[in-house]
């Protein structure tokens, strides 16, 4: 499964969190340009943190990326929606396409919307303790061949993992010194199955134009 498909179904624990936020609005992006090409395309991103009152300010933070983007491409979203009469002004224009863009995130609190997810992000902090509870809970809820990204850790975060995750899971860290045209810098391990590493490699890249 590669990079186009697995976006369609992410899950993101610890949303939240500046790295988070900084992760669901890169996702976001690359919707809108996705939903560009093909407004039928269903996306589900699930953003999840364990206290379901602060994501009230994900989504907006989320919201505003996505509205500042289409701001930038309006001249591409007229030609898309060239055959919408009803949409005439370049607000009603932009609303569309965010609206459409936001239709597919849920924020909520429980971590069971992880079950369905292709990829699953956790910017939490393992060594907290109740964040290393709360990981290790969720963890068990993915799927099988779904690919695990621990966002803003090291490879010995992994160490609490089981071997029969390793093959699917890889560090996201990010670039130092920063790099605006390649903000993360995607850690894989020995077991890392080869399908992985070339998600990996196109979500490296992805990223890094979404979030210029």
């Amino acid at each position: 499964m590669d990079f186009n498909k697995r976006i369609k179904k992410v899950a993101i624990f610890g949303a939240a969190s500046a790295l988070g936020t900084e992760i669901a609005s890169a996702i976001a992006i690359e919707i809108a340009k996705a939903k560009a090409q093909n407004p039928l395309e269903i996306f589900k991103i699930n953003c999840l943190d364990q206290k379901e009152e602060v994501l009230f300010d994900v989504r907006k933070k989320v919201q505003a990326r996505v509205i500042s983007a289409a701001e930038k491409s309006i001249v591409h979203l007229r030609e898309i929606y060239v055959e919408r009469e009803d949409l005439i002004e370049n607000s009603e224009i932009i609303h569309e396409c965010v609206e459409g863009v936001m239709h597919g995130f849920r924020f909520d609190s429980d971590p069971l919307y992880v079950k369905q997810a292709d990829l699953v992000f956790f910017a939490l902090d393992p060594s907290q303790a109740d964040h290393a509870q709360y990981i290790c809970k969720s963890i068990k809820l993915c799927k099988s061949d779904a690919i695990v990204a621990f966002a803003g850790h090291s490879e010995k975060d992994l160490d609490f993992l089981d071997d029969k995750r390793l093959p699917y899971t890889v560090v996201m860290q990010k670039s130092d010194p920063p790099n605006r045209g390649k903000p993360f810098t995607i850690v894989t391990n020995k077991k890392t199955d080869s399908s992985v590493e070339a998600v990996v490699r196109e979500m490296e890249t992805r990223f890094g134009k979404s979030l210029i």
